[in-house]
């Protein structure tokens, strides 16, 4: 359609990952996820549509505009209110930190960053991530996966789950590339790297090797 032709791009952020999700009866969700604030973004049936063609697209609108105008409803100007509905919808991904803001964002203070992390870790309502494994564990759809990679561990902290005595046979840097890329093929989206050397939020890295990192660092 010649007259969305001209329809401006959007700069996505940088460490913004997304995936696709079609669902049964014709739905559909889409997550987004922004490595910088670790945050995370759910849309769901037209929205995840429209979010997923800007984002395969690199920021170019064009093919969402015209999803918005083979599938809204308008009331005189389809193409003026498509744009409107678009815009509307550019303005919630500014806000989500999916795309870049018209001008540079005032970051928040730290003490509003531990309030807001603090809120999200108790509050079952503003986790989303919670939310979004809910919903896709509720249409049966593969999301994420849990990777214990050893036991040993070089720490001797009172809340561990494991035994001290379990010494039990550890994947090979081959089993773990060859099961990540099984994850990705899957359409997984979040991997849990945990171990018995704390390689989560809190982590000390005393153990963590080059080719790991390596391996890690390829899986989109």
């Amino acid at each position: 359609m010649k007259r969305n032709e001209s329809f401006s791009a959007v700069p996505l952020q940088p460490g913004v990952f997304s995936r696709y999700y079609p669902l049964a009866e014709g739905k559909s969700v889409s997550i987004a996820y922004h490595t910088p604030s670790q945050s995370i973004a759910f849309f769901e049936d037209d929205s995840a549509e429209v979010w997923h063609r800007i984002f395969q697209a690199s920021g170019v609108t064009s093919e969402a505009l015209n999803f918005i105008l083979q599938n809204g409803a308008f009331e005189s100007d389809p193409f003026s209110e498509a744009k409107a509905t678009l815009a509307g919808f550019i303005d919630e991904l500014r806000a989500s930190r999916l795309i870049a803001p018209e001008k540079p964002a005032t970051e928040p203070s730290i003490q509003n960053h531990i309030e807001s992390s603090l809120k999200s870790a108790v509050d079952p309502i503003a986790n989303m991530e919670l939310a979004v494994s809910q919903i896709l564990a509720d249409h049966r759809t593969f999301y994420s996966m849990v990777l214990e990679l050893t036991y040993r561990c070089n720490e001797r902290c009172v809340h561990c789950y494991l035994p001290e005595e379990t010494r039990l046979k550890e994947l090979s840097l081959e089993q773990i590339d060859a099961l990540l890329g099984e994850f990705a093929r899957m359409g997984g989206f979040k991997i849990i790297k945990t171990n018995r050397y704390t390689l989560n939020a809190a982590c000390n890295c005393t153990k963590q090797n080059e080719g790991l990192c390596g391996i890690m660092c390829r899986v989109r």
